[in-house]
């Protein structure tokens, strides 16, 4: 699964990729009295959903308008165990060193297989081709389905663009 340090094994690879051994961590919250021991909660969750998950705990609005928080979600119904009518954070955008973007949605990941532009070199090869996985099915990202399924592709491939356009996703 790579040369990084430690294993982050049945996921592939490791911190610096946009694989899933670099990015899916537990996110472990402790409140005494408002998040019940041992709860497991399947949302996606990112470190930037904290500015506006605190904001709401102090009662604060997160301005839509401003290029504040512009990727961060409110995740505070998870962490209180609250029912939600859809999913907080319906996609999340990742990013590794190289420049290279992916986007995850539900069951899916789609890696644009791009490098940035201004790279001089890069050690990452295996992850400058498009690819596709259905992270429910293989979590080990093994079987890159971008050949049988275009149709997500294009779809995540569409979104990750309307949302680096935009400068933001929420």
């Amino acid at each position: 699964y790579g040369d990084h340090a430690g294993s982050a094994k049945p996921l592939r690879e490791g911190k610096g990729t946009n694989f899933e051994g670099g990015f899916r961590v537990p996110f472990i919250v402790r409140w005494p009295g408002h998040v019940r021991a041992s709860t497991v909660c399947d949302e996606m969750i990112s470190l930037v959903d904290m500015y506006a998950t605190i904001a709401a705990l102090i009662d604060r609005s997160v301005p839509a308008d401003e290029d504040v928080a512009e990727d961060s979600f409110n995740v505070l119904p998870s962490f209180l165990g609250e029912a939600t009518q859809e999913l907080i954070r319906s996609s999340i955008i990742l990013h590794s060193p190289n420049g290279n973007f992916a986007i995850r949605q539900g069951p899916w990941k789609y890696i644009e297989g791009k490098p940035s532009p201004t790279l001089k070199k890069s050690s990452r090869k295996d992850e400058l081709v498009a690819q596709l996985y259905n992270l429910q099915d293989d979590p080990g990202e093994q079987n890159n389905l971008l050949d049988e399924r275009p149709d997500v592709a294009n779809r995540l491939a569409s979104l990750l663009e309307k949302q680096r356009n935009s400068g933001r996703s929420r």
